[in-house]
């Protein structure tokens, strides 16, 4: 709510500031890169002044190694934007970029057996053992954004333009849950030893995604004005 709230104020405070609309202001990226593949709508605010709107999504599987345990991975990217970019020269392609992202990006794994065994906290299980192991990465919803990048100005008269986006959002500490079941025919005694091991994983695995707080963007797109 504090992230909305910051957001709102910027929204007001640039609206009352404005001086003068931009000429030709209105248009329509298409963009790609470390969020997915996206489209923004863009509005002129001011002549120094832009609002854009945006979302993003993309999926792709990937394969990672985590405290000795192989996961297959599907990664979701998804995601909205609103931000304000300021030109502080006139009619330059330079602008610095502020607001905010709705982050719905997740990571849905599946823990995979090697050679028929699964390890968990450095304890060996069958892969009978084991009936189902699967777990899931999620983040903060809302994350405030910052960056720089390259485009039209609102007072440009191009058409068209290239766009480039560097910065990053704030998705503070994510959140991990690993899902394990026991298999039919394991012993009460070991699968709560099972379950105390994923439990430590768990632990493990939160441990070493505290340091991806934030969200690297980086795109390249292609802007029409109209």
């Amino acid at each position: 709510m504090k992230s909305l709230t910051a957001v709102a104020l910027i929204i007001s405070s640039v609206l009352l500031s404005s001086q003068a609309q931009a000429d030709s202001a209105n248009g329509v990226a298409i963009k790609a890169g470390s969020a997915g593949a996206g489209i923004e709508y863009y509005t002129g605010i001011s002549d120094n002044v832009n609002l854009r709107f945006g979302i993003n999504g993309f999926n792709y599987d990937d394969d990672f190694t985590e405290n000795d345990i192989t996961y297959e991975a599907e990664i979701q990217l998804r995601s909205a934007s609103v931000v304000f970019d300021y030109h502080p020269w006139d009619s330059s392609s330079f602008r610095l970029s502020a607001g905010a992202y709705y982050n719905g990006n997740k990571v849905n794994a599946a823990a995979q057996a090697i050679d028929g065994e699964y390890e968990f906290n450095g304890d060996v299980y069958q892969v009978e053992d084991v009936a189902s192991a699967d777990g899931k990465i999620e983040f903060k919803k809302v994350a405030p954004y910052i960056g720089f990048g390259w485009s039209a100005s609102p007072t440009s008269t191009s058409s068209w333009a290239f766009n480039l986006d560097i910065g990053a959002f704030y998705q503070d500490t994510p959140e991990s849950q690993l899902n394990v079941t026991c298999g039919a025919a394991l012993e009460q005694t070991l699968c709560d030893q099972l379950l105390a091991d994923v439990r430590i994983e768990q632990d493990k695995l939160e441990e070493d995604i505290q340091e991806y707080k934030w969200y690297p963007v980086v795109t390249l797109g292609v802007l029409y004005r109209f």
